[in-house]
């Protein structure tokens, strides 16, 4: 049994969004007669967009010369059950950055529902007056300092309840004896109005800081989070004692990013890695260190082959070199188009993907 696994990494000059929005417009363009689309569903929630696929790969074409020579044309042809999780950007609980709000300007003026603006004091009697003065032990002061009688206190109190229904509340006067000076109001743990309002204004400033701290704990996640697929593969002339295929791809911003494995990890170049160089593209300059000029992510790759015959063992490596390949020819297209997809809206996205689906499906 000879099993060839690696991990292959790229630095693309994207952030998280525009990736996934070019690679899907790359995927679909270059999408041929050599894919038949067995099955595609897409799911979307708040913050992700899981999709699955089933597809039949004709990998003829893309394997070396003496691949081709030495396996049957029918191995060359493979089932593809992919897995797709694509992380959304949130800026808020529950929007997306992609949450468009559209208002417009009319003459309609507040108060629809014709409302008087007279207001008027219903009084409503829930409790005998003088009860609740003695359970709550309700005290008024006489000018004198001296403590009045719970009857004359409870006259006092229905008074002031005791307005006409029509009466405006402007209107009403309020005794001289249950006026308090608002300075020496104090609150239930002894804090004055002045002390209250200098502890809720570094509360709200509080707020602030752990609002920008949850956004910011928001993005961090989305970007370690990104993109994860999970790819295996079935081939349709060996059996899977035979031959075993499984791909694990992972989009993030996180520069050390470990896939599960021992595999050694081979960093790629994608402007060096073909004879065409790829350094300049319209007007965006990739010389240099580009991650100062651009966001920047991290397409991580683990391929794993695994073929148990003594005599097509050496296939392995050269399907995983061919796999790589493809991996730098695929982020290339990501990036020389990217005047085709950057402004393209999820809409246009599904729309572009769903009509290439169709084309390619496989006729029952």
């Amino acid at each position: 049994m000879t099993v060839a696994k690696k991990v292959f990494k790229i630095k693309v000059p994207f952030s998280l969004e525009e990736y996934r929005k070019g690679y899907r417009y790359a995927l679909s363009k270059y999408t041929t007669d050599e894919v038949q689309f067995v099955k595609m569903t897409r799911e979307k929630s708040i913050d992700k967009i899981i999709t699955e696929t089933h597809k039949v790969l004709n990998l003829g074409k893309r394997m070396p010369f003496m691949v081709r020579k030495v396996i049957p044309t029918a191995a060359c042809m493979v089932e593809e059950f992919s897995t797709n999780v694509d992380s959304i950007k949130i800026t808020s609980d529950g929007v997306s950055d992609t949450f468009e709000h559209f208002h417009q300007t009319t003459d309609i003026k507040q108060n629809d529902l014709n409302v008087n603006k007279e207001r008027t004091v219903d009084t409503v009697t829930v409790a005998n007056t003088e009860h609740v003065i003695a359970d709550e032990k309700i005290k008024i002061l006489d000018k004198d300092g001296t403590e009045l009688p719970v009857e004359e206190t409870a006259k006092i109190i229905n008074e002031r309840l005791d307005v006409q229904k029509n009466k405006s509340a402007k209107d009403l006067k309020i005794d001289e004896r249950l006026k308090v000076n608002e300075k020496n109001i104090k609150n239930t743990l002894g804090i004055s109005e002045t002390e209250m309002r200098e502890e809720n204004s570094k509360k709200t400033e509080k707020n602030s800081l752990g609002k920008a701290h949850c956004q910011k704990e928001k993005h961090q996640k989305y970007e370690e989070e990104g993109h994860y697929t999970t790819t295996k593969y079935k081939n349709m002339h060996f059996d899977e004692s035979t031959f075993k295929m499984n791909i694990d791809t992972k989009v993030t911003t996180n520069e050390h990013f470990k896939f599960n494995t021992d595999a050694p990890v081979e960093v790629i170049d994608f402007r060096t890695y073909f004879k065409e160089k790829m350094v300049k593209v319209d007007d965006r300059d990739y010389s240099g260190n580009f991650s100062e000029r651009y966001p920047c992510v991290y397409v991580y790759k683990f391929v794993e082959v695994e073929i148990n015959s003594k005599l097509l063992g050496w296939i392995s490596k050269e399907v995983v070199k061919s796999l790589r390949d493809s991996m730098v020819e695929l982020t290339r297209d990501v990036i020389r188009f990217h005047k085709e997809w950057k402004n393209m809206k999820e809409e246009e996205l599904d729309k572009y993907e769903d009509e290439v689906v169709k084309k390619f499906m496989q006729s029952k």
